[in-house]
């Protein structure tokens, strides 16, 4: 049997906006592909509506046929200037025994984390 490394931690604030008003960053397109050894991969375009380069974090939270989170994927995408598309792509290997039913894709603007001076 092999060993799986974790995953790496990021920490993450995701500040998710309401209405498409103040959405600098919207989902155009995504698509899955399943690849071997129960691996898939989610990826699409995002675009920049805004009028100011912008900063965004894709989550994507995959859900089993209970609707339980089996795991989530983020990525980072920086400088995306306005009016411009920016595609994405995450993979994920469903753990063993689970299958993927259903995929939530969150677009959010990246927020710098409150930081912590030492003491």
């Amino acid at each position: 049997s092999t060993v799986q490394a974790a995953p790496t931690e990021t920490a993450i604030k995701l500040v998710k906006t309401v209405t498409a008003d103040i959405e600098k960053v919207q989902l155009r397109r995504n698509e899955v592909k399943r690849l071997p050894n129960g691996r898939e991969e989610v990826s699409g375009l995002v675009k920049n509506v805004s009028s100011t380069k912008s900063d965004a974090v894709v989550v994507v939270t995959f859900l089993d046929v209970n609707e339980e989170t089996i795991g989530v994927r983020t990525t980072e995408l920086k400088d995306i200037a306005p009016g411009t598309v920016h595609k994405f792509a995450l993979d994920f290997t469903c753990p063993e025994g689970l299958v993927v039913k259903k995929r939530n894709i969150d677009i959010g603007e990246l927020a710098e984390a409150d930081t912590v001076a030492a003491a």
